[in-house]
This record gives structure tokens, C-alpha cells and sequence, in this order.
């Protein structure tokens, strides 16, 4: 969904080498989007299944952090290649608040909306965010704009 964005979270497992790891892994299990298979710290199994119609994300890199929290972004190539979310039931269903975000649509995964990122600074102060999360969107906006602009 170009132009759209989603936020995906998770902790970190002991296996997990460093935080891009958690990352890749999180978006993959609840998510189910095959294209992060593509990137370097996605496992051998997702790398493997990715090379089977599914498009290298634009790019994916760190751009903040907190005292518990790295916070990564990714811009996809396309629309996203999708199979069966793995962790679907670690999310919780979000329909009711579909409503209340602007141009937001339910992804192909469960409890997860893909809305407009240019539309984030129009989000209701009565949506309740986890952890500031409107702000960090805005940073990852600002983070991708930089990016593209120094090449």
C-alpha cells in the first residue's frame, strides 16, 4: 500500500542478535509480509521464502531509540507481499478503531491498519497511542524524507 504505513512492536528474544533482528522477525510473524525476507537480518527460512514473488523493501533502518526500545523503519517497493500471519493471535482486533483513523484500511494480516502516514498529524487526540507512537511516526516520516533527499 504505497504511501500507507503500519506499526508493528514486539520484544526482543534471547536468540535475536541485536534489535534489527527483533525487528525483521516481529514484522514477519505478526504481519506476515514476505518482502522483509529480503533483508539482511531476516533468517535463512524467511530469506528462502522471500525469493518466491516478493520485492526488496526500498529501505529499512534504525531511527531512534529509548532506554528499552529501538524503533526501525521500513519503506516497502510496492504494495507488500503477504502470507498467513504467524502471531495473529498476539493481536488484538482493531476494526472498531478503523473509524477513527484517517484513510486507514485493515491489512491482510489481523489487528493491524495501514493508513496514510502524511494523514498521522490528523489522528483524534481521543485515539490512545502506545508510548507516543503518533511522534515517532512523524520522526520515521521526517527520518525516510532526509533519506531520500541525501540519496
Amino acid at each position: 500500500m504505497p504511501g500507507h504505513l503500519g506499526a508493528v512492536g514486539g520484544m526482543r528474544d534471547a536468540r535475536d542478535l541485536d534489535s534489527s533482528v527483533t525487528a525483521v522477525r516481529e514484522v514477519f510473524e505478526e504481519t506476515g509480509l514476505l518482502d522483509v525476507g529480503h533483508l539482511p537480518s531476516a533468517p535463512w527460512r524467511l530469506r528462502a521464502e522471500a525469493r518466491k514473488g516478493s520485492v526488496i523493501p526500498q529501505c529499512f533502518f534504525k531511527f531512534g531509540e529509548g532506554a528499552h526500545v529501538d524503533w526501525w523503519v521500513l519503506l516497502l517497493s510496492g504494495p507488500g507481499t503477504f502470507v498467513a500471519a504467524k502471531d495473529s493471535a498476539e493481536c488484538a482486533d482493531i476494526s472498531r478503531m478503523l473509524p477513527h483513523l484517517p484513510s486507514a484500511k485493515l491489512a491482510p494480516c489481523f489487528g493491524h491498519a495501514w493508513m496514510e502516514a502524511a494523514r498521522v498529524p490528523e489522528l483524534p487526540k481521543s485515539v490512545e497511542l502506545m508510548g507516543g507512537l503518533q511522534r515517532r511516526v512523524g520522526e520515521a516520516v521526517e527520518a525516510l524524507t532526509a533519506r531520500r533527499f541525501r540519496g
